[in-house]
């Protein structure tokens, strides 16, 4: 059976520092596993390709809200409804990331976050959890999130 360690960018992963450590649906403080006895580094993590909705309003929440015909009290409610399930998913399995800094691709977004797809073992199979977030309703596919190519 096929796992996602079979690929050369995998790397175990699990959330530092319990609950706090999930810090919305789509942004997680994690350890990563570097192998070799390379030892661990701490990065905070952000979904590649997708975009879990705000727990806080900010500005360019607003904006967001509108575009998907929602309210702030039900764009809200969906970003905890996300929170708790990353805190469900992510703290009570078994957690591999695939980066996507060795690729053509960026490595980092806008706010210095390293541009990862996360994947989360249930019942044996590997679940990537942004995918998953999107098929509960607590996310969506954004392209601002997608990598960019370098130039």
């Amino acid at each position: 059976m096929a796992t996602p360690f079979d690929s050369l960018y995998y790397y175990k992963a699990e959330i530092v520092g319990g609950m706090e450590g999930v810090i919305d649906g789509d942004t997680f403080d994690m350890n990563i596993y570097l192998g070799f006895k390379a030892g661990l580094l701490k990065e905070r993590i952000r979904l590649a390709h997708v975009n879990a909705y705000e727990i806080r309003k900010k500005a360019s929440t607003t904006i967001k809200m509108k575009k998907l015909g929602l309210d702030h009290e039900n764009y809200v409610e969906l970003g905890y409804d996300a929170l708790c399930y990353a805190k469900e998913c992510l703290l009570f399995n078994d957690v591999i990331i695939r980066s996507v800094e060795f690729t053509q691709y960026k490595s980092r977004g806008s706010f210095g976050r390293i541009l990862a797809h996360v994947f989360y073992e249930k019942c044996g199979k590997w679940i990537n959890f942004g995918d998953d977030l999107v098929k509960k309703g607590f996310a969506y596919y954004d392209e601002k999130y997608k990598p960019k190519r370098k130039k």
